[in-house]
């Protein structure tokens, strides 16, 4: 695996999460409540969850990136 392609991976993989952040931040403070979201724990599974959703979606755009070989490694 050449340095580029890690390069690409990490990029991919700060999009996704950002991305992730971005749409799922609201939507927690409105399931649990405001005061709830300011919490420790539920700021953890809140992260928890955009990081493995982030490296799903990091593992399935470089599979199809490969697929399409637009990426070679």
């Amino acid at each position: 695996m050449g340095q580029t392609t890690l390069i690409i991976a990490l990029i991919i993989f700060v999009i996704t999460t950002i991305f992730s952040w971005i749409i799922l931040k609201n939507y927690n403070k409105k399931q649990i409540g405001k005061k709830m979201s300011k919490q420790w724990n539920s700021k953890l599974y809140l992260w928890q969850g955009i990081i493995f959703s982030s490296t799903g979606l990091t593992f399935l755009i470089m599979y199809l990136l490969k697929w399409t070989k637009i990426l070679s490694f």
